[in-house]
C-alpha cells in the first residue's frame, strides 16, 4: 500500500470536507491531509476536522480566475513537503471531489507508475492557431498585459485589458527565456519528490510568478508550466479525475446516480463534482462507497 497525502481546497461548510476526509481515512488509514479553507466564504475550525487533518492557518481568497487559487494550492504543497511523515504521492482535491476507486486499485496503479506527475495539459504556442481553446490561452498567457485582463464574475468571460501583440510580447515574457507555456486543468497528482521540486521551483521563479499574477485564470497554467520545466516524467493526458462538462458553461456537471455507470467504468481515481445538498448526488456517493468497498 502506498503512503498517499492529500491537499483539499474548500470554501463551503465543513460537511463536504469531513465526508471526504472520513472516506480517505477509511481507505488509507488516516493519511496526511492538508486543508486550505477560504475563511472569507465560511468558517472552518481545526476542531471540525479529524486529528490527522491539518487546517492551514493562513487563508487565501479562492475566487474563480484569480491568482489567490495558486497561492492556496502552493501553501498546501509547502505544508505537505514540510510535515515530518513520509509520503509517496500528493493528490490535489477540492471539497467536491470523491474517490471512485478502491484503495487497492489506487495503490496498485500509483505504486507501479513510471510517471512523476499526472496532469491534463497542453503546450501553448506563442501564436494563434485557429483552435479556440488554445488561442484563448495565447491571449491570457502569451501576451504582455499593460493593464491586466479581468473576468466578468457572472458570465465568466474575459474582459480584455490593454496588451501588446504576441510578437512584441516575446521579449517581456518568461517564455522567451526558455520556459515553455502549458495550460490545462489545475487538478493533479504528484510524487512527493515532484511536489518538493515544485515548491522549490515556485520560490525561485519570481518573474514567472509576477507574470501570472497579471493573468486571469492563472491556476490553469502557472503550476503546469513549472512542472513541465522540471525535467520530470509527466503524463499530460490525464489528471486521474472524472469530470463531466456536458452541462455546458464554465462549471462541470453535478454528478448524480444517473452518472454512476460512466463513473464506475472510468479509469480515473476521483470524480467531481458532487454536492451533499443534492439528494441524488449524495446518494451517488453512498453507492460509490458500497461499490469500492467490495
Amino acid at each position: 500500500m502506498i503512503r498517499p497525502s492529500f491537499i483539499i481546497l474548500s470554501h463551503r461548510s465543513a460537511l463536504s470536507v469531513t465526508r471526504l476526509i472520513g472516506r480517505l481515512n477509511l481507505m488509507f488509514d488516516r493519511p496526511v491531509v492538508v486543508v486550505h479553507h477560504d475563511q472569507s466564504k465560511s468558517q472552518l475550525l481545526q476542531a471540525d476536522l479529524p486529528e490527522n487533518a491539518i487546517l492551514l492557518e493562513h487563508s487565501y481568497p479562492i475566487n474563480w480566475a484569480e491568482h489567490g487559487i495558486v497561492r492556496a494550492v502552493m501553501s498546501g504543497y509547502r505544508r505537505i513537503v514540510d510535515q515530518p511523515r513520509d509520503t509517496d504521492w500528493v493528490t490535489l482535491l477540492s471539497e467536491t471531489d470523491y474517490p471512485i476507486k478502491s484503495a487497492d486499485v489506487i495503490s496498485r496503479e500509483l505504486g507501479s507508475s513510471t510517471f512523476d506527475a499526472y496532469i491534463d495539459a497542453k503546450r501553448i504556442l506563442p501564436r494563434h492557431t485557429k483552435d479556440v481553446w488554445h488561442d484563448q490561452r495565447v491571449e491570457r498567457y502569451q501576451q504582455f498585459m499593460i493593464t491586466p485582463t479581468s473576468v466578468d464574475p457572472v458570465t465568466r468571460t474575459d474582459r480584455q485589458g490593454t496588451r501588446l501583440s504576441v510578437r512584441l510580447s516575446r521579449l517581456l515574457l518568461p517564455f522567451y527565456w526558455g520556459t515553455t507555456c502549458w495550460a490545462g486543468s489545475m487538478w493533479m497528482t504528484l510524487r512527493s519528490s515532484a511536489a518538493a521540486k515544485l515548491v522549490q521551483a515556485f520560490d525561485e521563479a519570481r518573474y514567472l510568478d509576477w507574470h501570472y499574477q497579471r493573468c486571469v485564470v492563472s491556476d490553469e497554467s502557472h503550476l503546469q508550466t513549472l512542472l513541465m520545466d522540471l525535467g520530470l516524467r509527466v503524463s499530460t493526458s490525464s489528471d486521474l479525475r472524472y469530470i463531466d462538462w456536458t452541462a455546458g458553461g464554465n462549471s462541470p456537471k453535478t454528478l448524480t446516480t444517473t452518472d454512476l455507470p460512466e463513473i464506475l467504468a472510468s479509469t480515473d481515481h476521483f470524480a467531481r463534482k458532487f454536492d451533499l445538498h443534492v439528494p441524488e448526488s449524495a446518494r451517488a456517493m453512498d453507492l460509490i462507497d458500497a461499490e469500492t468497498m467490495k
